[in-house]
Parts: structure tokens; sequence; C-alpha cells
């Protein structure tokens, strides 16, 4: 799932818009071919953030996916409209594993945002995102009227009809700077939501990342999350997956960060003027509070920001963006100088240690990459998605563009192959 503006051309499949942004939702095959690609137009300048967006695959295979839209969102099948709100909308559609589309809609939020989808073995739909203006999911369900103008953080249960069932926001109206759910994640019927939060004004804030895990009737079972030690000690996550009984959470800090619910020491940052990257693990025991098992940064020239990770029996995977060089406890990774690059990793699970990291190939300076998103294959193995300009290389594939692309990487374990 991605966006484009004006033209797009995966596989032998092109599309030739206005220039308007657009979503695409491609399948590809094993061996990378493309199977089928779908355009979903808008009609407006709108801008589509790449992180406030979300995929997730049912229990039949079907593609469920949601995103922004503002006022008209065009499937070949069917036209959505928000009347209503001059503000962001945000939609939910459902596809077969062959491209069909099954039904879409849109909720009619006056600034409302989802960045993360997932499904349960009912096939019921869950959305982890924000809101600032107003919401209406029906009588009993609704969240508050009461808003600051400042994001609310919500997740959002649906069932297979895209009928509300229920939600969970903040539970007081947001100060300023909010918070927003960045992840959600089903496993054996239990959710896990992870967002983002922002309390006091400038020169106090609070910044912290929680993780909490619910039942299907939203009884809170569990959570445990990071916060800044101090206060203006930024943090934020990017990226949450569930394997198991363990939880991993991954994203950026800068000064120091520290566990909301253990008795931990903090880790302090190399300097703090950038953000460091942090990946860390959690086991959910079924007792109230996830229990922390390891944590670990990598720091360098530029802002690092770990935006996705993912964990199988091969190894524990992460993906994200630093600067012309990052250092990962005992190895330094080298980049192109002056540019964005993009890492990709190995974490020895046991302990949390930085085990392998690679960089791609750059062939020209002023270029810029970054990993998005990381996702596991049927074998075990690290599939990631990222997007650069110029060019970018894997060892005997390099790719190029004049504008900004998106690459698809399927690797082994130890992304020698």
């Amino acid at each position: 799932l991605g966006s484009y503006e004006s033209q797009l051309k995966v596989g032998s499949f092109e599309f030739f818009d206005d220039y308007y942004y657009h979503y695409f939702l491609a399948k590809f095959s094993s061996n990378g071919e493309v199977d089928w690609v779908r355009s979903i137009g808008m009609d407006d300048y709108y801008y589509i953030h790449p992180q406030k967006s979300g995929l997730a695959i049912g229990p039949g295979g079907d593609v469920y996916i949601t995103g922004q839209m503002f006022h008209t969102l065009y499937f070949d099948e069917l036209t959505l409209i928000n009347e209503d709100s001059v503000y962001e909308d945000f939609f939910i559609a459902r596809f077969t594993p062959e491209g069909k589309l099954v039904h879409a809609f849109n909720q009619g939020a006056q600034k409302a945002e989802m960045y993360d989808i997932a499904v349960d073995s009912e096939e019921n739909i869950y959305v982890a995102g924000s809101y600032s203006g107003a919401l209406d999911l029906g009588e009993g369900i609704s969240p508050r009227e009461e808003l600051t103008g400042y994001d609310h953080r919500i997740l959002v249960k649906y069932d297979k009809n895209g009928i509300p069932i229920w939600q969970v926001t903040s539970e007081e109206p947001e100060p300023e700077n909010g918070s927003n759910g960045f992840a959600v994640e089903v496993v054996d019927d239990h959710v896990f939501w992870a967002y983002n939060s922002t309390l006091g004004v400038e020169g106090e804030r609070s910044y912290a990342t929680r993780i909490e895990k619910y039942d299907s009737d939203k009884n809170l079972l569990a959570y445990n999350g990071v916060i800044g030690t101090y206060l203006e000690d930024y943090t934020t996550g990017y990226g949450m997956d569930v394997y198991g009984k363990e939880i991993y959470l991954t994203g950026g800090f800068r000064n120091s960060l520290d566990l909301l619910s253990d008795n931990v020491e903090p880790i302090w940052s190399a300097s703090n003027e950038y953000t460091e990257a942090y990946a860390l693990r959690f086991t959910d025991e079924g007792a109230g509070s996830f229990n922390f098992n390891w944590i670990n940064s990598a720091y360098g020239d530029a802002n690092i920001f770990g935006r996705d990770i993912a964990a199988s029996e091969m190894g524990v995977f992460w993906t994200g963006q630093m600067g012309s060089y990052a250092t990962f406890q005992e190895s330094t990774l080298y980049g192109i100088s002056g540019d964005q690059n993009t890492f990709i990793g190995r974490i020895e699970d046991a302990e949390g240690t930085f085990d392998i990291q690679i960089t791609p190939d750059q062939n020209s300076t002023g270029s810029y990459n970054s990993g998005q998103s990381i996702s596991i294959s049927s074998n075990g193995d690290p599939v990631i998605l990222g997007s650069y300009d110029y060019s970018v290389g894997f060892g005997e594939h390099t790719l190029a563009t004049t504008y900004e692309d998106f690459y698809l990487l399927s690797t082994i374990s130890d992304f020698s192959k």
C-alpha cells in the first residue's frame, strides 16, 4: 500500500492520472513478480502521509486497508464522499486476494486519521489513529464531544460489515500536542494497541509511548511503555510487533528513555543534539504489566529512527532511517555522506544485541532513502518496504528513478542474498 502523484508504473501496470495524490495497492508473488495493482483516486491536492495508512490480511486471505481521504475517494466500483467535513476523514476497504473490491466505507469524520489496521479470526476490524473533530460512531459508542483542537488517540472496533462495536480513547480531553495511536495487532483475539502521547505546554512537555492489551470486549488486561525521563526528553514510537508472548517496539528518543512501570535504569543518548533509534522487548505474562526484557539504541551524525520491527523464528528484524553513519553498540554502519540512508538490521533476541546491520548502496549524492516497514515471509525471512530517490542498490540489484520511488526487498535472515 502506498501513494503516488500523477504517474505510477509497477511491473506492466501503468497509471496516468491528474496531478492529485492517489493510493495504490499492489500484490507481488514470492519471486517479486507483480500479480495485480489497484489505483484509488482522490479529487484534491491533499498530501497522503506515508505513516497514516495501514494494511492487514484477514483469516481468509482478504486484504484490508485504511487511510486518509479529504472529500472524494474513487474506486473502480464505487465512490466514497465525505460531505460534511472540510478536514481529513478516514476510510476502510476490503479486497479479495485477487484484488476485487468487497466493500469500502468512510466514517464521515471531521479531522480523523488512521495509522494502522488489524483483523481478528471473526473478521472484526480494528483501526488505530487519532481525531480532533467530531467523530460519530453511533449512539453509546461515539467518543466525547468535548475537544481541545488537538489530536486524541483512538482505537475503534468494527464488525465485518463495518458497523462500529466499541472505541477506546484518552480518558480526558487532550491538552496541547495530544496523542495518536500508531499500531494495532490482534493475536489470539487479544488486541495490542500502541500510541504516542504528549502532555504539557512547550518547555514542560512529557513524551511517552505506551502499549495496551485488550480482550475482544474492551477490557484492559496489561500495559507497559517508555517515557522521557525528564520534561522535554523527546520520545516517539513507530513500529510494534507481537510474536507469541514477546512484544517488540521501535522508535526514536532524545536525551533519555525510561520505562513506565519497571524499576530499570533509564538509557541515555550519546548526544542530545540528535534523535537516537531504539528497539526493545517486553514479555506478556498475562498479569497487569508486560515484563521488560531488553532495550538498546543506535546513534549517529543525524536523527535516527527505528521505523518498524518484526520477529520470527529466524530472529528480530528492524528498519529505519539514519544519516551518514550510525553506531550500533560495537559496530558502525556507513552510508553516503550528507544523505539520509536506510538501515536494516537483525537483533539477537535473547539479550537484544545488535547482530547484523546493513545499508543499501546509493550511486549518487543528494539522495534520500528510508526503510518504512518490515514484515515476515512464510519461511521466516524479512521483507522490507522502503522509499528512495535517484538510486538504491542491494548487492547485484540496482534501482534508479528520476523522482521518488519505492522498493520492495526480500532477503534472507543474514542479508547475504
